[in-house]
């Protein structure tokens, strides 16, 4: 399949599942509510006490967060340990997610044998769980690849060191800043796409070959790497765009009245809709794209 065919079918898939982006999108606001609360609460708390508030919100001055760290360090920390064990349970929560993402799309493929006519939420959290622990395991297996990703940016960053140490051409050390932030992006996207592939090719055949598949995912990517990158590429530019889009409105907004406070939220919560959607979209193009031209195998249980 074409990239351009993937990238429409995956975002006309991605609109079609209005439930899914809602589900998506609860996630999100329980999370991000939890840690709002918690922060506001502290600070709130903390600036009623000490005066300050007009001064870290109008001026940014850095004594105000040093007074906060100086005199609150111990709340401050508590908050801060919350907010990493929200952290790794939201990662967990994605990917319980996403398998039943994936298990959700694999019926509306062309090649898919089976067209189940129950509930959404049936199908989706019987995916989810069918698949959270195998894709577990492929977040574990997936250090490898990650450890690959630092060892190579590691050894451009040790390269470019060497051609702009002596610091005179001003025009070089511009390019190599450049130069590091493809590389970078290049081979942390790649390795995205890698683990969104084994993830898809999990799903599609039931299998529970994690380790094998994500290496297979790495020479698929290889192989296909013009048009596996296209995609992906066209995906991310649809998130950027969004991004743009939601930082220009979110800039008329004064938020001088509860009114435009109000309307900033709607606004924000439309931002998290419109992530989600293109969350879906991205793995409902990557597995069109997988899936073209082959048949799905039958499910082999588990």
């Amino acid at each position: 399949m074409k990239v351009w065919k993937s990238f429409f079918s995956g975002i006309k898939d991605a609109v079609l599942r209005p439930k899914m982006v809602f589900v998506l999108w609860l996630v999100n606001f329980l999370f991000a509510s939890v840690l709002y609360f918690l922060v506001s609460g502290f600070l709130t708390d903390v600036l009623s006490r000490s005066g300050i508030a007009e001064s870290l919100i109008k001026k940014g001055d850095f004594n105000v967060i040093l007074d906060i760290l100086t005199h609150h360090g111990g709340q401050a920390g508590t908050i801060f340990s919350v907010a990493i064990i929200l952290f790794f349970l939201y990662i967990l929560a994605s990917l319980f997610l996403r398998g039943g993402i994936l298990f959700s799309l694999a019926e509306s493929l062309p090649s898919s044998t089976e067209k189940n006519k129950e509930r959404f939420a049936s199908i989706f959290f019987r995916g989810a769980g069918r698949f959270f622990g195998r894709f577990f395991r492929l977040m574990i297996y997936s250090l490898i690849l990650w450890a690959g990703f630092v060892l190579i940016n590691a050894i451009f960053h040790f390269l470019v060191g060497i051609v702009t140490s002596s610091g005179d051409n001003e025009r070089m050390i511009f390019y190599m800043f450049w130069a590091r932030l493809v590389v970078f992006f290049f081979f942390y996207f790649f390795v995205l796409m890698v683990l969104d592939y084994a993830r898809i090719k999990i799903v599609l055949e039931n299998s529970k070959k994690v380790f094998q598949n994500m290496f297979w995912a790495l020479g698929f990517v290889q192989n296909k790497i013009g048009r596996t990158l296209g995609l992906y590429y066209l995906l991310v530019i649809t998130g950027v765009l969004i991004t743009i889009a939601y930082w220009l409105l979110d800039s008329f907004i004064s938020r001088h009245t509860m009114v435009m406070v109000l309307a900033a939220f709607v606004l924000g919560q439309i931002f998290i809709l419109a992530r989600s959607w293109l969350t879906i979209g991205f793995q409902a193009a990557q597995m069109r794209f997988l899936d073209s031209g082959r048949q799905l195998p039958k499910e082999t249980g588990g």
